[in-house]
């Protein structure tokens, strides 16, 4: 992957990213990375969420100065006990439905990632006006079970024809999806979810599922006509099936046509190329807010901001 991309003109960065939670939930993981706020427990999603468009964030910080933000979630749609909220406050969205997509059901998200880069490249971007943006995109494909990978197709489009697509109707919560539901809100000291055993065939199916998502990550991003200045590529937690672990990290590779952009990211452990270093030299998704920021202004000649390892606090309001 990295010659791949060397052989383009892009140069990367890697290192490691703690999440703040491990085998699920990755709207905290979520929220964590784009807040810069430590977001570990259902309930202070809950309170956070009501404030996230007066909050600083990362798509706040890009709005303000005049982008575009997109955020695409192929797999969200609005059913029982889960509504269709924009809660950053992105300008535009690609959910499920937007994404019209009649191939074949693939896998815990339905939608190929292939199919999903692709329409976002080929559809969606096109219909901007021109401003810089800043894209928010969230992958299915390697979520468990993996034993469902999509192909990949010369053309994204033709994945339609994969088969004639199944639309699951919503159902009233049963009380063990509810009981299930209210599970979220207790609190444990290390949020870990561990819903499968370690066996050599569902570790087989696990690394099919991470390949086919870099391959299909990597092709979306060589073709590319206008491809973007910074690209983040990463995980959001480490997958169900850790019985005992304190590493929560995750690999995050930083791509960039202009190695100044790196520089920022190099100086707080990130190495050369796509190879990770110890865990003890990660940073904390909260913590990659700051270190954005910073390595944006490090390229243009500009002070840095403080990097805030840890993050914002919970309170932290709007210009502080």
């Amino acid at each position: 992957m990295a010659q791949r991309f060397e052989e383009a003109g892009w140069h990367m960065a890697t290192g490691l990213s703690e999440a703040p939670v491990m085998g699920g939930r990755s709207w905290l993981a979520d929220a964590t990375l784009l807040s810069g706020r430590t977001v570990k427990y259902e309930s202070v999603y809950r309170h956070l969420t009501p404030k996230l468009k007066t909050l600083n964030s990362i798509p706040s910080f890009f709005g303000q100065r005049g982008y575009r933000t997109v955020l695409m979630r192929p797999k969200d749609k609005a059913r029982p006990g889960v509504e269709l909220v924009n809660h950053f406050g992105f300008t535009d969205t690609v959910f499920h439905k937007d994404l019209n997509y009649q191939g074949r059901n693939y896998g815990w998200v339905e939608i190929p990632d292939q199919y999903a880069l692709g329409h976002i490249r080929d559809v969606v971007m096109p219909t901007l006006d021109g401003q810089p943006e800043f894209v928010f995109a969230h992958l299915g494909s390697s979520h468990i079970p993996w034993d469902q990978i999509p192909p990949i197709l010369d053309d994204w489009r033709k994945l339609d024809d994969t088969g004639k697509r199944r639309e699951k109707k919503a159902k009233e919560l049963t009380k063990k999806e509810i009981k299930f539901q209210l599970k979220r809100f207790k609190r444990q000291g290390a949020v870990r979810l561990r819903r499968l055993r370690p066996t050599a065939e569902n570790l087989s199916e696990y690394l099919q599922a991470i390949r086919y998502s870099l391959e299909v990550v990597m092709r979306h991003i060589l073709d590319m006509d206008d491809p973007p200045d910074l690209i983040v590529v990463m995980g959001d937690h480490q997958p169900p099936m850790y019985k005992k672990s304190d590493d929560f990290s995750v690999p995050m590779h930083i791509l960039a046509r202009d190695p100044a952009l790196l520089k920022g990211f190099r100086d707080h452990g990130f190495t050369d190329g796509a190879r990770f270093g110890l865990p003890k030299g990660r940073i904390y998704h909260e913590g990659f807010f700051s270190l954005l920021v910073g390595a944006i202004a490090e390229a243009q000649d500009v002070q840095p901001p403080k990097f805030h390892r840890r993050g914002f606090g919970i309170n932290t309001a709007k210009g502080e």
